[in-house]
C-alpha cells in the first residue's frame, strides 16, 4: 500500500503551477484540508529503540532461605544417683521449663533462652558439699599420718637405733672393765693364799666373780649383734611399712575427695544447664519434631515437662545463610556451580541480593504427594547478608545461565513469531517497514537479544499485533495477521 500523502504536499507541487491571480483560491483550498481529520501518525505507535547492551539468558525459580550453619540445642540434664546411707535414689534428667524467650527472636550469644527448675539438683549439690568436706578432712588426716609416719622413721634411724646401740656399747665396755679387775683380783687372791694369807675360799669367790663378768659380757655381744642383725632391720621394715600404709590411706583419701570434687562439680554444672544459653547469635526456633517424621506432640513452653537428650530448639546463624532454588527438571542439566544468581525475598520487598550457584543435587527431592513433576536443589550462596533476613523466608530466585557482552537487544513485545522465524514492524518517517529477524537468546527482564535484521537507534513498534492503526502505516509489505498466533509472543523465559 502506498504511503498517504499530506496536502501541504500536493500545494508545495501545485505553487510553481499557478498564476498569481489564483494563489487566493489555493489558499482557501489549504485550509479546507487542514481541517479535515488526518489518518493514522507514526508519533501515535508505541515504540522501542533497538539498543545495545549487556544481557544474558536467566531462569527463575522458586526457593526459600535456610542457614549454613545451625545448632541444634538439647536438654542436658542428667539422671543423678544419690546415696542416703544404705539407700540409693535417682533424681533429675527431666525437669519443667520456668521461662523460654518468644520463637522468632534474634539472640546473641550467651542469651538466657530458657529457664528449666533446678530444684533437684540445687538439693543434691548441697548433699554432696558436705560428703565433699567430710572427704577432705579425712585426706587432710591421711596426709597427716604420712608425715607422722616419715617423722618416726627418721628418729629411729637417726636418734632410738643409735641410742640403743651407744648404750649397749656402753654396758659392754663396763663389763670388760669389770672382768679386768676380776681377773687382777683372782691374781691376787692366788698370790695371797700360796703364802697363806687368806683362805682358799676366796680364790674361788674371786673366780666365780670373773666367770660372771665373762658371761655377761658375752652375753652383751650377742644382744649388740641381734639388735643390729635383726632388732634394728625389724622395726625398720616396721616403720617404713607404717609410711606405706599411711601413703595408700592418703592415695585412697584423695581419690575419693577428688569424685566426690568431680560429683559436686557435675551438680554445679546441671545447675548451670537448667539456663540454656545461645551458644552463638543467631535467630531462634522452637523444634518441631513432625518436621522430622516424630508424631510426638509436644510444646516448649512454660510448665512444659523436659528430659534428658530432648531436642528444644533449632539456632541458625543469620550471619551464614544460603538460598535453596527449587529447580524444576526441565531446567535443572542448565544450571552449574559457578553461575551468578540475583535473590529476591518476599519479606524484603524492593531488595535484590547478589550471589552464586554453589551445588546442585543429583537426586530429586521428596514432594510428600505423588506427582510426576521433580524438583532439585540448588543451593546459592549469598555474596552478603542484609539486615532481617530469616530462615524460611520465601525467595524469588533469577540464575544467569548465559551471559552476552554488546548486544543488540529490543523488548519481547515488540516481536511477532511467524512460523519458525520472529518479525519486527520499523518505524521510518514515511510509515512501517515489517522486517523478519534472528532472535538469540531471551532474559527474565522481558528483552531479547536481536543477531541480525536490526540495526542500533531503529525504533520497533511495540506490541504490533494488537496495534489496530498499524495497518494502514505499514510501508510496501502487508502484514500477515493470519499467520500470526495472537498468544507466541517471543522469548520463552
Amino acid at each position: 500500500m502506498p504511503a498517504l500523502r499530506t496536502p501541504q504536499w500536493i500545494i508545495r507541487k501545485l505553487l510553481p503551477l499557478l498564476s498569481l491571480t489564483s494563489l487566493g483560491a489555493v489558499a482557501v483550498s489549504a485550509g479546507w484540508f487542514n481541517s479535515r481529520p488526518t489518518g493514522p501518525r507514526i508519533a501515535d505507535l508505541p515504540l522501542a529503540v533497538v539498543r545495545r547492551m549487556d544481557m544474558g539468558a536467566t531462569v527463575i525459580a522458586g526457593g526459600r532461605v535456610e542457614s549454613r550453619h545451625q545448632t541444634v540445642i538439647e536438654c542436658e540434664l542428667e539422671n543423678l544417683e544419690i546415696k542416703s546411707g544404705d539407700k540409693t535414689f535417682v533424681k533429675g534428667g527431666a525437669s519443667t521449663i520456668l521461662s523460654v524467650v518468644p520463637e522468632g527472636t534474634v539472640v546473641k550469644k550467651d542469651d538466657i533462652l530458657c529457664t528449666i527448675d533446678s530444684s533437684d539438683y540445687e538439693e543434691a549439690a548441697r548433699l554432696q558439699e558436705i560428703k565433699v568436706e567430710r572427704s577432705r578432712a579425712q585426706t587432710v588426716a591421711a596426709r597427716l599420718d604420712v608425715e607422722v609416719a616419715e617423722i618416726a622413721i627418721n628418729e629411729f634411724r637417726t636418734g632410738t637405733m643409735a641410742r640403743e646401740i651407744a648404750e649397749m656399747k656402753g654396758e659392754l665396755a663396763n663389763n670388760e672393765s669389770e672382768i679386768v679387775r676380776a681377773r687382777q683380783r683372782l691374781d691376787y687372791t692366788e698370790h695371797m693364799v700360796a703364802k697363806g694369807y687368806v683362805p682358799k675360799s676366796q680364790l674361788v669367790t674371786e673366780s666365780i666373780a670373773l666367770t660372771k663378768f665373762e658371761a655377761q659380757f658375752s652375753r652383751l655381744q650377742r644382744e649388740i649383734e641381734n639388735h643390729q642383725k635383726f632388732f634394728a632391720p625389724h622395726s625398720l621394715k616396721q616403720l617404713e611399712n607404717k609410711i606405706q600404709i599411711s601413703k595408700i590411706i592418703l592415695a585412697n583419701e584423695e581419690t575419693g575427695l577428688e569424685r566426690q570434687e568431680e560429683k559436686l562439680s557435675s551438680y554445679n554444672k546441671m545447675i548451670r544447664m537448667c539456663q540454656i544459653r545461645a551458644p552463638h547469635d543467631g535467630f531462634l526456633m522452637y523444634f518441631n519434631p513432625k518436621m522430622f517424621g516424630d508424631d510426638r506432640n509436644y510444646r516448649v513452653e512454660a510448665g512444659a515437662q523436659v528430659r534428658q537428650r530432648q531436642i528444644l530448639f533449632i539456632l541458625p546463624d543469620l550471619e551464614q545463610m544460603d538460598a535453596v532454588a527449587m529447580l524444576h527438571e526441565s531446567i535443572v542439566d542448565r544450571i552449574h556451580p559457578g553461575m551468578p544468581a540475583r535473590v529476591r525475598l518476599e519479606g524484603l520487598p524492593g531488595r535484590s541480593i547478589e550471589g552464586h550457584i554453589t551445588a546442585v543435587s543429583h537426586l530429586p527431592l521428596a514432594n510428600g504427594i505423588l506427582t510426576e513433576i521433580k524438583h532439585f536443589a540448588g543451593l546459592v550462596r549469598l555474596d552478603a547478608v542484609p539486615n532481617g533476613i530469616r530462615p524460611g523466608m520465601t525467595a524469588e530466585i533469577e540464575i544467569v545461565t548465559d551471559r552476552r557482552r554488546e548486544v543488540l537487544a529490543i523488548p519481547t513485545d515488540a516481536v511477532v513469531v511467524e512460523g519458525d522465524h520472529g518479525v519486527c514492524y520499523v518505524a521510518h518517517e514515511e510509515g512501517v517497514e515489517r522486517r523478519e529477524v534472528k532472535l538469540g537468546v531471551a532474559n527474565n527482564r522481558d528483552l531479547l537479544e536481536i543477531m541480525s535484521g536490526l540495526d542500533e537507534g531503529e525504533e520497533v513498534v511495540l506490541n504490533p499485533i494488537h496495534n489496530e492503526n498499524l495497518a494502514a502505516l505499514i510501508h510496501e509489505y502487508p502484514l500477515h495477521t493470519d499467520a500470526v498466533n495472537a498468544g507466541a509472543v517471543a522469548a520463552v523465559h
